[in-house]
C-alpha cells in the first residue's frame, strides 16, 4: 500500500501546472522596474540595465512603461532612472574599453522613450491623476538637471499648472494639488546642483536652470502659490493641530501646515537666486561620460493645458454630497489645509521648512500611501530610505561607520528611524481624515518594529511621550482620540508594557483634563482589545483606586436593573424576561406589556410614568438575552421588532435610549452599537440620539461639555442621516435610467416600426419618467430623508450653540496661560469647543448646503460676547465667509 501511496503523490505532483513563463516583454519590464534592488548598488549596475534594454530596443512602449510604473511606484529610485536615461541617450561604451557595445547602426533610444513616456503623462493629466503627475514632473525636473529636457519647455510645464491657481473659483483641493507640482518640481530643479562638475561638460550651476532661464516666471509662480495659500487663511482655524482657542494667526509651534511649507523654501531658493549646495538627493548619471552638448538636444516637453476638474457624479448625491463605495459619506478630504506635526527638534529630524526636510518628508509621505497594499514592503523600503538619499543625510545603524572620516560627515546629519515615525504619526493624525483608515498606520508602525526593534522601539517610545505632552498644550480632540486609539493598539501588540509610573503625577490632574482623559481612554480601548484583570496587572496601584478614574472599578459588562428581587418591579420584569427566553409570540408579549402597564397604574404609578417604566423593562430584557454575544443581541432585537415598535410612539423613543444607556452604562462601545442598530431598525431616529447624546450632560451642573464618548454617537447618528439619504438617491438614480431605458428602446422600436407601412404607428410614446409609481415613490422617500438629515444637523448645530454660549472664561490668552488652575467644568466646556470644531470640518460641505437656514436657526438672537463671536468666526470659516 504505501508504494501505492507515494506513486499517487508522485503522479499528482508530475502533473501540476508549471509557473507560467515570461514573456521577454515582461522580463525586459522587471528588469527596469527592479533596477537597483540588489544590496551592492553602483553604476555598474545602471550600465548593465542600459545595456539589456538596448538587446531589445525595438520595444519602446514596454521600455517606457517599465519607466512609468518605476516613476510612480517607487519615487525613491528617480535619480537612478535618470541616469538610465541619460545612458541610452548616447551609444554605450564597456567598462575600460573605446568600442561601442552596440552595433554601429545603433541609435540611442532615449529620445524615443521619452515621446512614449509622455504619452503616459497625458493620461495622467487626463484622468487628473494629481500624485501620479506630481512624481513624473520630480522625473522631469531630475532630467532637467542633467540636461535631457529642454529648460525652457520644463518651465512652461510648471507655467501650465501654477495657472490652476489663478483659476476663478477653483476648489482647494485641485489648487492644493496643482501647488505641489509647480513648487516641488522647483524645488527638485532649484534644489539641486550637479555634485560631480568635473566630470560634466555643461553648466556646473544646474541648479539655477530654470532660474536663469526666467527669474520673473519663477517669482510670479511662487507668488501665485502664495496668494492661493494666503486665500484659505479664515480655514485653518478649523484644522490647527494645537486647539489655541485665543491664536488667530500662525503662531504655534510644531504644526507646520503643507503649502506654507512648500513655500518657505521656495522662498529661500529664491532669495538666494536658487543657489543651493546642499541638495539630499544623489546624481548618479554624473558617474556617465557626458555627451558633446552640440550633439545632445534636450526633449522638448510638449504644451499642455490642465483639464477642468471632473466632479464624481456617481458618488454623489442631488445636495452634492459624496459617498464612498459602501455608502459611508467622505466629504471631501481635501478640502482643508493639511498640518503635519513636528514631533522631534531639527537636530533630529529634518526640518520640513527648508528645501531638504521639505524633499524628505514628501518622499516619505509618498511612499507611505503608494505602499498601503503593502505595508511589509512599506516598512522595508522605509528603514532602507538612506541608501537612496546622499551619503551624510542620515545617521548609519551603529557600528556602520568605517572610519574617522566616515564618522565626521555623519556627525550633523539626521535619524532615520525618528523622521519615518514622525511622518506615519502625522499622516495618521492629519484632519479632519487621514488619507488612509488609521489602522494602516497603526499595523506599518508594527512591521517597522518588527523589523528593527533596537532602533525604532525608542523612537516610538519618545513619539509617545511628545505627544501626550501636546495634550496639555491643546491638541486637538479627534487627534487626541485618535492617539489613544493607536497607543492601545500598540501596546496590544506588545504585551501591554508600558512605563505607566511616569504619568502618576497627572493622576491628580482634574478629571477632564486632557491627560487624564486619554489614559481613561487608553485603558478602556486597551481592556477592549484584551481583558479587564490583563490590563489591571499593568497599572501601577495607585491607578487601580476610583479616586484615579483611570481604571474602572469593575469590567465592562451589562447591568440589569431587574435583577434585584429588592427591586419593586422585579416580579413584573422577571414574567416579561420569561416570555422573551421562551421566544413567545410577539402578539402575546405585546398584550402581555400592556397588561403589565395597566397594573402599575393600578398600583400607583402615573398614567406619565407607567409607560417610561414599561419600556425600561422591555430593552433591559431584551438587552439582557442579548448580551450573551452579538448574535444572540440581533436575533432578539429582530424577532421583536413589532414590540419595539409599539412601545416606541410619542416619548418612547428617549425612554428607549435611556434604558438602553442604563444597560451597558459599563461598557460604552455596546451603547454605540445598540443605538446603531435601534437607528438601524428605525425604533429610534437620528436626531432622537443626538438630543439624548446631549442631554445627559445638561443635568451635571457645570460639567456641560460633549465627552469623546458622546460624540462617538453624534457622528454615528449624523453618518446614519447621511447614508440613508445617498442609499435613496442611488436607488432613484437607478430607477430614473431604468425608466429612461425602457423609454429609449420603445422609442426606438416605434420609429423602426414606423419604417414599415404594414405596422400602425403609435403616438403616445413621450413617457414622463417622474408618473412612474415606483420613481414617484422613491422620490418621496428621498425627499423625506433629506429632511432629516438637514434637521439631524441643524439639532447637531443648535445643540453646540446652547452648551457653548456663555462659556467666556476660557477663552483670551490671559485665561489659556491660567489653564493649569482650570476646573472640571472648564476643561470640559473647551473639549465641547473641540468637538464643535471637529462637526464643522467633518460636515462642511452638508453643512453648506443649508447654510442660510442654518444660520438663521442656530445663531439668531445671541448675546454679543466672546464666545459668541467665536461661534461665529468658526461656523464663518466653514461656509467660506471671512
Amino acid at each position: 500500500m504505501a508504494p501505492e501511496r507515494y506513486n499517487r503523490r508522485r503522479y499528482r505532483d508530475d502533473h501540476r501546472e508549471p509557473p507560467p513563463v515570461e514573456t521577454p516583454e515582461q522580463k525586459l519590464r522587471a528588469t527596469i522596474i527592479h533596477l537597483g534592488d540588489l544590496p551592492i548598488f553602483d553604476s555598474e549596475d545602471i550600465r548593465r540595465t542600459a545595456e539589456a534594454i538596448i538587446q531589445q530596443q525595438d520595444a519602446i512602449s514596454v521600455i517606457a512603461d517599465g519607466f512609468k510604473i518605476s516613476i510612480i511606484n517607487q519615487p525613491f529610485k528617480t535619480p537612478y532612472y535618470v541616469a538610465l536615461l541619460f545612458l541610452l541617450h548616447q551609444p554605450l561604451t564597456p567598462t575600460g574599453g573605446e568600442e561601442p557595445t552596440t552595433t554601429p547602426d545603433y541609435t540611442p533610444i532615449g529620445r524615443s522613450i521619452l515621446e512614449e513616456f509622455w504619452r503616459g503623462f497625458q493620461a495622467f493629466l487626463d484622468k487628473q491623476a494629481w500624485r501620479e503627475l506630481r512624481l513624473c514632473i520630480h522625473f522631469f525636473a531630475h532630467l532637467t538637471v542633467a540636461g535631457i529636457i529642454d529648460p525652457s519647455s520644463m518651465l512652461s510645464l510648471l507655467q501650465s499648472f501654477a495657472a490652476v491657481l489663478d483659476e476663478p473659483g477653483v476648489s482647494y483641493g485641485r489648487g492644493l494639488n496643482a501647488g505641489l507640482c509647480v513648487g516641488e518640481g522647483l524645488i527638485r530643479v532649484g534644489g539641486t546642483v550637479r555634485t560631480n562638475p568635473s566630470k560634466l561638460s555643461l553648466n556646473n550651476q544646474a541648479g539655477r536652470i530654470l532660474y536663469e532661464e526666467s527669474p520673473q516666471a519663477v517669482s510670479d509662480m511662487i507668488v501665485s502659490i502664495t496668494g492661493f495659500a494666503e486665500s484659505v487663511n479664515s480655514t485653518k482655524i478649523l484644522v490647527r493641530p494645537l486647539a489655541q482657542l485665543h491664536v488667530l494667526g500662525e503662531t504655534q509651534s510644531r504644526s507646520n501646515e503643507l503649502l506654507k511649507s512648500l513655500l518657505t523654501p521656495l522662498q529661500q531658493l529664491l532669495e538666494s537666486k536658487f543657489l543651493n549646495d546642499a541638495s539630499v538627493f544623489p546624481q548618479p548619471f554624473t558617474d556617465f561620460i557626458s555627451p558633446d552638448p552640440s550633439e545632445m538636444t534636450p526633449f522638448v516637453l510638449p504644451s499642455i493645458l490642465v483639464p477642468p476638474e471632473v466632479m464624481e457624479m456617481e458618488n454623489m448625491d442631488l445636495s452634492g454630497n459624496l459617498y464612498d463605495e459602501d455608502n459611508k459619506p467622505t466629504g471631501r478630504k481635501d478640502e482643508f489645509p493639511e498640518y503635519y506635526l513636528s514631533l522631534f527638534d531639527n537636530e533630529i529630524t529634518p526640518d520640513i521648512r527648508t528645501p531638504s526636510g521639505y524633499s524628505i518628508h514628501a518622499m516619505l509621505r509618498d511612499i507611505i500611501n503608494i505602499f498601503e497594499v503593502n505595508r511589509k514592503e512599506c516598512a522595508r523600503i522605509l528603514l532602507e530610505l538612506p541608501r537612496w538619499f546622499t551619503q551624510g543625510t542620515f545617521k548609519p545603524k551603529p557600528g556602520a561607520a568605517s572610519d574617522e572620516t566616515d564618522q565626521a560627515l555623519y556627525d550633523k546629519s539626521w535619524q532615520i528611524e525618528s523622521t519615518v515615525i514622525e511622518t506615519i504619526l502625522s499622516s495618521m493624525l492629519l484632519i479632519p481624515e487621514p488619507q488612509h483608515k488609521p489602522v494602516y498606520y497603526f499595523s506599518l508602525i508594527t512591521e517597522l518594529c518588527k523589523l528593527s526593534p533596537s532602533t525604532i522601539g525608542p523612537a516610538v517610545g519618545k513619539s509617545i511621550r511628545k505627544l501626550y505632552a501636546l495634550l496639555g498644550d491643546g491638541l486637538d480632540v479627534e487627534m487626541a482620540d485618535r492617539f489613544s486609539d493607536w497607543f492601545a493598539v500598540h501596546m496590544s501588540n506588545f504585551n501591554f508594557l508600558w512605563v505607566w509610573k511616569e504619568w502618576l503625577p497627572d493622576v491628580n490632574l482634574p478629571s477632564n483634563h486632557p491627560k487624564r482623559t486619554f489614559m481613561r481612554r487608553a485603558v478602556e480601548y486597551e481592556i477592549r482589545l484584551s481583558y479587564y484583570d490583563r490590563i489591571l496587572k499593568t497599572l501601577p496601584e495607585a491607578m487601580h483606586a476610583p479616586e484615579a478614574n483611570v481604571m474602572p472599578s469593575q469590567a465592562p459588562g451589562p447591568e440589569y436593573d431587574y435583577d434585584d428581587p429588592s427591586h419593586p418591579h422585579y416580579d413584573a420584569a422577571q414574567s416579561l424576561l420569561n416570555l422573551l427566553r421562551g421566544r413567545s409570540n410577539v402578539n402575546d408579549v405585546v398584550n402581555h406589556v400592556e397588561t403589565m402597564k395597566n397594573n402599575l397604574i393600578e398600583s400607583g404609578e402615573s398614567e406619565q410614568s407607567a409607560p417610561t417604566v414599561v419600556r425600561s423593562m422591555v430593552i433591559q430584557s431584551l438587552l439582557y438575552i442579548g448580551s450573551r454575544s452579538f448574535s444572540h443581541f440581533l436575533n432578539a432585537m429582530e424577532r421583536y421588532l413589532p414590540l419595539l415598535r409599539a412601545i416606541s410612539n410619542g416619548e418612547g423613543k428617549s425612554d428607549i435610549l435611556d434604558a438602553a444607556g442604563d444597560f451597558w452604562r459599563k461598557n460604552w462601545q455596546m451603547v454605540v452599537i445598540v443605538f446603531d442598530k435601534l437607528m438601524q431598525y428605525q425604533i429610534v431616529e437620528p436626531i432622537n440620539v443626538v438630543v439624548w447624546a446631549f442631554a445627559p450632560r445638561s443635568v451635571k451642573g457645570n460639567n456641560t461639555g460633549l465627552t469623546t464618548s458622546e460624540w462617538q454617537l453624534i457622528r454615528g447618528s449624523v453618518n446614519k442621516a447621511i447614508g440613508r439619504v445617498a442609499i435613496s438617491k442611488r436607488k432613484l438614480v437607478a430607477l430614473r435610467k431604468e425608466e429612461d431605458d425602457a423609454h429609449a428602446r420603445m422609442k426606438a422600436r416605434t420609429e423602426g416600426a414606423g419604417m414599415d407601412v404594414d405596422t400602425e404607428v403609435r403616438e403616445d410614446v413621450n413617457v414622463n419618467v417622474d408618473s412612474s409609481p415606483a420613481v414617484a415613490n422613491a422620490l418621496k422617500n428621498y425627499n423625506t430623508l433629506a429632511l432629516e438629515q438637514k434637521n439631524t444637523l441643524a439639532r447637531v448645530l443648535s445643540e453646540f450653540v446652547a452648551s457653548l454660549r456663555g462659556s467666556n472664561s476660557i477663552l483670551g490668552e490671559l485665561s489659556w496661560s491660567r489653564r493649569s488652575q482650570w476646573s472640571e467644568g472648564e476643561w470640559s466646556q473647551w473639549e465641547t469647543w473641540g468637538w464643535y470644531r471637529h462637526f464643522l470640518r467633518a460636515y462642511s460641505h452638508h453643512l453648506k448646503a443649508h447654510s442660510v437656514t442654518f444660520e438663521a436657526v442656530c445663531f439668531a438672537g445671541l448675546e454679543s460676547d466672546d464666545a459668541t463671536s467665536l461661534l461665529k468666526r468658526l461656523w464663518s470659516a466653514t461656509i467660506d465667509q471671512d
